[in-house]
Parts: structure tokens; C-alpha cells; sequence
């Protein structure tokens, strides 16, 4: 539900900010207060048409920006963001819209920019605006199914949602099959090509985080002088008559028999003995450094040639050495599967017929659920039409079934079983009718 609506500099609106709360909300006022205005800076938010026309006088752009918090799990808006690849966080979306006096409007969703065609579709799952002249969802004929579905909530929901993913398992099964049983010449080419890809994965021997600690080491001996320079002084600063460490050996003593003579002193004792062997160690840690130290020209040819190799993989196989890895398996099992051709397609055909068996008995039942639930909902605007002294107003729902009979598997995909419904509305001046027309299959 929309539960935040911003507006700025729209119409006769200078600044408006409204909170909204769950149930009805009435907006009331004189003539001319701005109650359309709002409902109409709504409607731009969600996709429609909007102009120059409504930006303030003496502004250069209008604003509106609207929160909806989604309660519903399974909300349709949830599949429309995911498609278009924009994340929703604890149920929320925010739509925002500007308005330039050229007339362009800038759109996000979630703070990201898309195309109004994309805010249209996204605000379409989130409000339906009926006026007198607006556009109803009743006529959009796409929408007839979904309602349906809607109408009949959680069974509905459950049986859709399982036959969507044996649908989607069918559908795979199908297509790998159809890849199986192509030109037998182009299945050698294609096996010809990925054993190579894998034996030159394969013969790289790569190891994760390789190509990491070969630029560190690259780095080192390219600066091995300016390395072996700064850790040589700093050693020497510290070690030797009257260097560093000889200092504060000195201090470290004198201040231990301050600390005999004074208790107040002892802490100060302490941290100059427990920072003197610290830089002791240090100084350890430096000379071994230092020892270990080697410019090797030949280690350093060897470093770029690997690390040439490691990139002509990158720039054939994936950016990094695990999406390397990553697809070298992949294709390990693709020539599996190549090599053992005939022996796969006879499991992916019984796959098929068995998922395809399930499949019809999960459509039968959504299909009588649907029709079903369009009596229920027949018999529930009849009534609703008769208390509003409409008793003379029919409402019929519709369908119309097509039969298909699969012949061959590699058919699935290229034809679908459909379902169609015409919704008549009979009043007295005459007959008003809208197709239902949906895809069963989906």
C-alpha cells in the first residue's frame, strides 16, 4: 500500500508531504482545494502521461515520490522488479518522478533510473486509479486471469506455483533434449571445441589466489633495490653503539632504578621494557628480511610468463581464476554428456514423459480450481449488482478450452495448450464485452 506521498512544486502544490494508514482515506475540501491534483500527481507517479504543464509557476521542475510497503510475500511487484534486476528491501519501493520544463521526466525506482514504460509497468501492480474517464483494469484483458487468481487466493496460489515449477523443470528437460538430438556434425564440433577449452584449463594446473601472490612477488623484486635500501636503514638505525635500540636500553635501565627508588615510576618502567623488546623483535624480523632478500632476473621472467598465461584464460574463460575453474567444470560435464549422447537422450525422454504426466494432472486441476472460483465470483458480483439496484446487469465468466495433444517432445516450447474466456456485461442499452485471453501454459 502506498503509505508516503511527496509532492513539490506540481500545480498549485508548493510543498506537500502526506502519511497514509491502512483502510479508507477520504480527501475532502472545496472546490478548487487541489483533491484532483493529488490523485493526479498519483497518477504520473505510477507511469502516466505528464507534461511541462504541471510544474509550478516559476519553478524549473515538479517532484512527487511515493512509498509502498508490500505485506504480501508473493506480490506480483516482487517478479516485475526481479526482471528488471532491482532489489526490494523489507517490502519496500519507492517510486520517485521529476518533471522538467521541456517536458522530459526522469523516473527511479529505488533510487534506481528507468524508462516511464517500465514505471508504468511497475505501478500498475501496485495501484489501479478508476474514474470516470480513467483507465479501468476490468477492460485490460490481460489482467482477467491474474484477478481470477487473485480472487481465489491461497489454494489457487499453491496449485499455479506448482504447476509453474514442474512447468519450468518440463521446459528444461525439453530444451536440453532438443540440444541433444541436433546435427550430429555440429555435436562434434561442439565436443571438439570444449575438449580443448578443458585440456587448456586443465593443463594450467591454476591455483586459486595465484595470480594474487604473483603480482605481490612481481612488485617485490621490481623493487628490490628501494626495498633492500629502506630495510637497511632501518635496521642500522636501530642497532649499533649509540643507534635506536642502544638508547633505549639505556633508558630502560635507568628508569628500572627509578622504579626501585619511586613505585610511581614503575609504570612508566614497564612500558619502555615491554616497547624495548618489541623493537628487539623487530629488529629480528628486519635482519631476517634482509637475508632472505634475493634479485632473481630469471624468478621475475618467469612470474610475467605465468601471469601472461593466467590473463589469456581470463579473457577467454571468465574474469577470475574461480570463474575459470568454474566453467572448466561446467564444461566437464557438458562433454560427459556429449560423449554418453544417446545413453542421455533415452533418460531425458523418459523424463519428459514422466514430468509431462504430472504436468497435465496439475493443469486439470488449476483449471477446475479457476473455474470454480469464476461461479463463486459470478454469483458474488450478482449479488453486489442487485443491492445497488443493478438486478437487470448480467456478469458471465467464460472458457473456452483448446486442446493440444503433444506429438513429439522437442514440440514443447514452440506450442502451448491456451484458455480463453469472453466476460459478457448484458445491461439494458445494449451488450459491453471484453475477451479474457491468457496463457494456460506458463
Amino acid at each position: 500500500m502506498l503509505t508516503e506521498l511527496s509532492i513539490r512544486n506540481f500545480a498549485i502544490i508548493d510543498a506537500l508531504s502526506i502519511s497514509l494508514e491502512k483502510g479508507l482515506t477520504v480527501l475532502t475540501g472545496e472546490t478548487g482545494a487541489g483533491k484532483s491534483i493529488i490523485i493526479d500527481a498519483i497518477h504520473l507517479l505510477v507511469g502516466g502521461r505528464g507534461s511541462a504543464e504541471f510544474i509550478r509557476h516559476g519553478e524549473s521542475k515538479a517532484e512527487i515520490e511515493g512509498l509502498f510497503i508490500i505485506d504480501e510475500e508473493k506480490h506480483p511487484v516482487y517478479e516485475k522488479m526481479q526482471e528488471i534486476g532491482i532489489d526490494i528491501t523489507d517490502g519496500m519501493v519507492v517510486l520517485r518522478r521529476d518533471i522538467a520544463l521541456s517536458g522530459k521526466s526522469a523516473c527511479r525506482v529505488n533510487g534506481k533510473l528507468v524508462t516511464i514504460a517500465i514505471l508504468r509497468e511497475i505501478g500498475r501492480t501496485l495501484i489501479d486509479i478508476h474514474g470516470q474517464h480513467e483507465h479501468q483494469e476490468l477492460m485490460d484483458d490481460r489482467l482477467h486471469l491474474p484477478l481470477l487468481d487473485q480472487f481465489g487466493g491461497e489454494k489457487i496460489v499453491q496449485a499455479l506455483s506448482e504447476y509453474q515449477r514442474l512447468y519450468k523443470d518440463y521446459d528444461y528437460a525439453v530444451k536440453q533434449l532438443k540440444k541433444l538430438s541436433q546435427n550430429e556434425q555440429q555435436m562434434v564440433h561442439r565436443l571438439d571445441l570444449i575438449q580443448f577449452q578443458h585440456d587448456e584449463i586443465e593443463s594450467a594446473e591454476l591455483v586459486l589466489g595465484e595470480d594474487d601472490s604473483l603480482t605481490e612477488e612481481k612488485k617485490k623484486i621490481n623493487n628490490f633495490e628501494r626495498l633492500h635500501e629502506s630495510l637497511q636503514t632501518g635496521y642500522q638505525s636501530l642497532t649499533g653503539e649509540q643507534r635506536g635500540l642502544d638508547w633505549l636500553s639505556l633508558a630502560m635501565n635507568n628508569l628500572e632504578e627509578a622504579a626501585a627508588l619511586d613505585e610511581s615510576t614503575k609504570g612508566i618502567s614497564e612500558s619502555i621494557s615491554n616497547s624495548y623488546f618489541i623493537i628487539e623483535d623487530a629488529v629480528s624480523l628486519i635482519r631476517d628480511q634482509l637475508d632472505s632478500l634475493e634479485y632473481d632476473p630469471e624468478r621475475l621472467d618467469l612470474i610475467e610468463s605465468r601471469l601472461n598465461e593466467i590473463n589469456q584464460l581470463k579473457r577467454k574463460y571468465g574474469k577470475t581464476i574461480e570463474e575459470i575453474v568454474e566453467y572448466g567444470s561446467m564444461i566437464e560435464e557438458e562433454i560427459e554428456t556429449l560423449q554418453n549422447r544417446e545413453t542421455h537422450i533415452v533418460k531425458l525422454e523418459a523424463q519428459i514423459k514422466s514430468i509431462r504426466a504430472d504436468l497435465l494432472v496439475e493443469a486439470k486441476n488449476l483449471s477446475e480450481l479457476r473455474q470454480t472460483y469464476a461461479k463463486q465470483l459470478t454469483n458474488h458480483i450478482q449479488k453486489e449488482l442487485q443491492e445497488l439496484y443493478m438486478e437487470k446487469t448480467i456478469f458471465e465468466a467464460h472458457f473456452h478450452k483448446t486442446a493440444f495433444t503433444f506429438t513429439d517432445a522437442d514440440e514443447v516450447g514452440e506450442k502451448r495448450s491456451r484458455q480463453y474466456g469472453v466476460l459478457y456485461i448484458n445491461e439494458p442499452r445494449g451488450t459491453v464485452k471484453t475477451t479474457i485471453k491468457n496463457c494456460f501454459w506458463r
